[in-house]
């Protein structure tokens, strides 16, 4: 079941980002606060938290934690997408997937059970994203 989302008020609007108070309806209402990014004259929507004032400086630290120039933008995980390849145990259902022109790449690790998450417009680095992929993911015969 889709949420409905009805938006309230825009708390902070940058150039980057912009964090809105939502109510959200599912099965009951909840009071939320919206994170969404801005890359490339698009606007990404990222996460929404409980409308709870502790929340508030989470979020502006999420919001300012990336730039354009990165190519990417973490929502969870080591910080950087490449990173998530060091230790070689990534689990089978991590993929890379194309959706409205930017390409989400998440899974999970086997042995420290880290779950990531990104999302990546530099067509560069999602490229290396994919190779690098289907290295870790095939199989040894």
């Amino acid at each position: 079941m889709d949420p409905k989302v009805t938006f309230i008020e825009t708390i902070e609007d940058t150039e980057t980002y912009r964090i809105d108070h939502v109510d959200v309806f599912i099965f009951e209402h909840s009071d939320m606060l919206s994170l969404t990014i801005k890359v490339h004259g698009k606007e990404i929507p990222i996460q929404r938290w409980s409308n709870a004032d502790f929340y508030l400086k989470s979020i502006r630290d999420k919001a300012t934690s990336w730039t354009e120039e990165d190519g990417f933008y973490c929502t969870h995980g080591r910080g950087h997408p490449l990173q998530e390849f060091e230790d070689d145990n990534l689990a089978g259902f991590t993929r890379l997937t194309l959706e409205k022109g930017l390409f989400r790449f998440g899974g999970n690790h086997h042995r420290v059970g880290g779950a990531f998450g990104y999302i990546i417009w530099d067509q560069e680095l999602a490229q290396e994203v994919d190779e690098r992929l289907e290295k870790a993911t095939k199989i040894p015969m």
